[in-house]
């Protein structure tokens, strides 16, 4: 697997625009070796997506999270990195739902990175509790890498 590769999702990204998240400094520090070229970051575009509406969802939440300025000001600041966004197209699409239907642990979405990753020869760089848990024999665990294990 390329070592220098992740494909990255918002579990991730949104640490890099909120300071009330667990495991920031991890995310901090993905973000460093980005901006410092010695990592490569995948993501498909629905990335853009997520950490809208997660941004969103901030701004909804008690105790000042972040304000509408904030949110507008984070995905802007996010859709200037230069990270390789992917669109999803079939046989891709294909091989998406059969996962996500066959494993039944998280959504398409999820499948949608994992499956990117495995095309990529490499990790999906998560912090989504669900992957945490034991998982089912043949499932792709050695295309996951959860946020607290990134070196």
């Amino acid at each position: 697997m390329a070592n220098n590769s992740y494909v990255i999702d918002a579990s991730v990204v949104v640490k890099w625009f909120l300071n009330d998240e667990e495991h920031i400094d991890i995310a901090t520090r993905v973000l460093e070796e980005f901006l410092s070229k010695n990592i490569t970051l995948h993501a498909p575009d629905i990335l853009t997506y997520e950490l809208g509406g997660m941004l969103v969802k901030a701004t909804r939440q008690g105790g000042g999270r972040i304000t509408d300025e904030e949110a507008e000001e984070s995905l802007s600041d996010f859709l200037q990195l230069p990270i390789e966004f992917h669109k999803l197209e079939e046989p891709a699409s294909n091989r998406v739902i059969k996962s996500a239907c066959k494993y039944r642990r998280g959504g398409f979405n999820d499948y949608v990175y994992i499956d990117m990753a495995i095309e990529l020869g490499c990790s999906w760089l998560t912090d989504d509790r669900k992957f945490r848990s034991p998982l089912p024999e043949d499932f792709p665990v050695s295309n996951i890498l959860l946020l607290e294990s990134f070196s």
